[in-house]
C-alpha cells in the first residue's frame, strides 16, 4: 500500500465533527505541528466544504484593519490564527456584524500542542 509522504495531523472526520459542533468546541492538533498548520488545514477544509461562505483569515494583528473595512456578511466564518495577538477579538467581531459569525481561533494548550476553539457570535439573532 502506498502512503503519502505527509499524513494530515487532523483527519477530515475530526474536522467535520468540530465544524458541526456547538460553540465552545475544541479541536486539537498533532504535537509539534503548530497552530498555523492546524488553522491552515481547517481553512482549506472550510473552503472545500462551504464554498458559499465568506471566510476571513486573520493571521496577524495588522490584518484586522483591512478586514474591518466593511461589515462581515451574515453567516461569515472568521479564522484568528493567534488569539494572544488579538485579545479584544470578540468585541471587534461583534461590533462589525449584525448577523451570525462563527469564529475559529488558534491557541496553544500546552507544550507544543496546537488547538483551535470555536465561538459563535450573535447566535441569538
Amino acid at each position: 500500500m502506498n502512503y503519502p509522504l505527509e499524513v494530515d495531523p487532523v483527519s477530515e472526520d475530526r474536522m467535520e465533527i468540530f465544524v458541526k459542533s456547538d460553540s465552545g468546541a475544541v479541536l486539537t492538533g498533532k504535537r509539534r505541528t503548530g497552530r498555523k498548520r492546524l488553522l491552515d488545514d481547517l481553512r482549506e477544509f472550510l473552503i472545500e466544504r462551504f464554498p458559499e461562505k465568506h471566510i476571513v483569515p486573520i493571521k496577524e494583528r495588522s490584518d484586522i484593519e483591512s478586514v474591518l473595512k466593511s461589515p462581515f456578511p451574515e453567516d461569515s466564518i472568521v479564522l484568528i490564527y493567534g488569539i494572544s495577538d488579538f485579545p479584544d477579538w470578540e468585541n471587534v467581531v461583534r461590533n462589525n456584524t449584525t448577523g451570525r459569525v462563527t469564529v475559529y481561533y488558534g491557541q496553544d494548550l500546552c507544550h507544543q500542542v496546537p488547538a483551535c476553539l470555536k465561538s459563535v457570535i450573535n447566535d441569538y439573532i
